[in-house]
């Protein structure tokens, strides 16, 4: 996930979507951000687990969120399609990647 000054590192798990440690979030919401995210962001913060790094916020542990939307929303601070904004090392999207998986079953 590369946006807004931010890079995240994670992956599709069985237990859900794994952000990697070391993973940077924007420090500010936007307006129209759900509130479900906004208190996500809050509570990870509250339990020491994004870390204020100045201008982002730090990752300090992998997390595993609900789903890669989710995921993309606490770390950009809005509401997002994970499976968009989420990409592999060659730019292919996650709903590229995942679609792609299922053509070769």
């Amino acid at each position: 996930l590369n946006a807004r000054d931010i890079t995240a590192r994670g992956y599709e798990d069985v237990a859900g979507f794994v952000v990697r440690s070391g993973s940077k979030a924007v420090k500010d919401e936007v307006p129209s951000i759900h509130a479900y995210l906004s208190n996500l962001r809050g509570a990870l913060i509250g339990q020491g687990i994004l870390e204020d790094g100045g201008s982002v916020y730090c990752l300090v542990q992998d997390y595993v969120f609900n789903s890669p939307s989710t995921a993309s929303g606490v770390m950009l601070g809005r509401s997002s399609n994970g499976r968009v904004e989420w990409k592999d090392s060659t730019g292919r999207s996650l709903k590229e990647v995942q679609e792609a998986s299922l053509e070769t079953r």
